[in-house]
């Protein structure tokens, strides 16, 4: 029994009963009246005029809205309706609204039409109140905590299992236009600017105002931004791969050093593991190209072409590797300048007439042979520097018909004197 005021059980001030109560005064004749907090059948008292109606003998109440006298009520007549929102502990409803103003909690199933959290929600959470979630929503899968310390935070979700944890979104449709979008805009972003959007297209997907990529294919793009890619610390890397997922696929790695193209050596600025292959307009260097080997059909150069050097001094210069070899020019055309110090024999094919100038290291004594060739087209002809020396003073003319060889003997006598015999194998082919 309550000390205060008597009553066994609960008082009427401490009852969990809520209680919901409206009064009708009607301006002539009325039977149904509709109560707008409703009630649950059987828990409602009817008082006319002060006087508690009998259910069944002078009300009926069973649809939890309206009540309908079996005596109209007159003008001037006053009817109060008293709802108690009883419930059953093990399967709880209540028809108007309930506020519950401490914690509320529920062991089964809770299905709601909208949920309104002013502070925050936790699922899942270890958290027994509003006011202690560390972020507006927290999400726990079993066995794990929310992640601390996340500084302007507003939703976390933390698993804890070996194995991948996801977060899942599907588009079910198969239209040509559909697919699954996580979307991330600015301040001022729309449907159509500034946002970021990781997607993958569906299986019907088949539009034309999107042809980058088809059905089934993934992407990550930027609408109308900047969009940055990258690790934000050194001795780390951006890798790339395809074919796989093991470490053989990877096909270009980013450091802070440099990029590797078919290597993970990111030493020099650009690092390319195998052979490149550049097509329509190729490429143009504004520096200096450096390679053990060169091939194909026109290499076009503004400058100097230097073969076994750096520094050419000419518009054509080759510097052999050993004495003695020849050294092969391919096809040449303009002013040619041999190098007498890198060997003895000399190579070349004839794309164009030349001259053969005075050559660079020449040692008095040196001998050895030259072999000219016309290309298919033929019709070159070869000129003499000045310290070449011939037999009679005349020099000698070439073969010109198409890819016609000859081959010319020297021996050097000074710097100033370099005595050609006559051509050797004339017309050779």
């Amino acid at each position: 029994m309550s000390s205060k005021y008597g009553y066994i059980g609960y008082g009427p001030d401490t009852s969990p009963i809520v209680v919901a109560k409206q009064v009708f005064s009607p301006t002539g004749v009325q039977t149904n009246f509709t109560f707008a907090a409703g009630y649950q059948i059987g828990y409602l008292d009817v008082y006319l005029n002060g006087a508690r109606q009998i259910e069944g003998q002078d009300f009926s109440a069973t649809d939890t809205s309206t009540v309908s006298l079996f005596t109209a009520a007159q003008n001037g007549d006053v009817l109060e309706l008293i709802a108690y929102k009883a419930y059953n502990v093990a399967l709880p409803s209540a028809t108007g609204n309930l506020t519950v103003s401490g914690n509320l909690a529920v062991t089964g199933n809770e299905s709601v039409s909208t949920l309104v959290a002013t502070t925050a929600i936790g699922i899942g959470s270890t958290y027994t109140t509003a006011t202690t979630l560390p972020y507006p929503l927290t999400i726990n899968a079993v066995g794990s905590t929310p992640t601390p310390a996340l500084s302007f935070c507003i939703a976390d979700i933390t698993a804890n299992q070996n194995g991948y944890s996801q977060f899942h979104l599907r588009n079910a449709n198969t239209g040509f236009n559909a697919s699954g979008d996580l979307v991330i805009t600015t301040d001022n972003g729309t449907d159509t600017t500034n946002f970021i959007d990781l997607g993958i297209n569906n299986t019907g997907f088949n539009t034309s105002t999107w042809t980058v990529n088809g059905a089934l294919d993934g992407y990550l793009y930027s609408s109308n931004t900047n969009f940055s890619v990258g690790v934000a610390f050194t001795n780390r890397y951006l890798s790339f791969f395809a074919g796989g997922t093991l470490a053989a696929n990877e096909k270009m790695r980013m450091t802070d050093t440099g990029v590797g193209i078919g290597t993970t050596n990111t030493s020099n600025t650009l690092q390319v593991g195998t052979g490149v292959t550049f097509t329509a307009a190729g490429i143009n260097v504004t520096g200096i190209v450096t390679a053990t080997s060169f091939s194909g059909s026109n290499i076009n150069v503004t400058g100097s072409v230097g073969i076994g050097t750096t520094n050419p001094p000419t518009k054509l210069y080759v510097q052999g590797t050993a004495a003695g070899n020849i050294v092969g020019l391919g096809t040449t055309t303009g002013t040619v300048t041999l190098d007498f110090a890198q060997g003895n024999n000399f190579s070349m094919t004839l794309v164009g007439s030349i001259t053969l100038a005075n050559p660079t290291g020449v040692t008095t004594g040196q001998s050895g042979i030259i072999q000219i060739q016309q290309d298919s087209v033929g019709s070159r002809t070869v000129a003499f520097g000045s310290v070449w020396r011939f037999p009679n003073g005349t020099a000698p003319t070439v073969s010109t018909a198409s890819t016609q060889i000859d081959c010319i003997t020297y021996f050097v006598r000074n710097s100033n004197s370099i005595i050609a015999n006559s051509l050797i194998g004339l017309g050779l082919t």
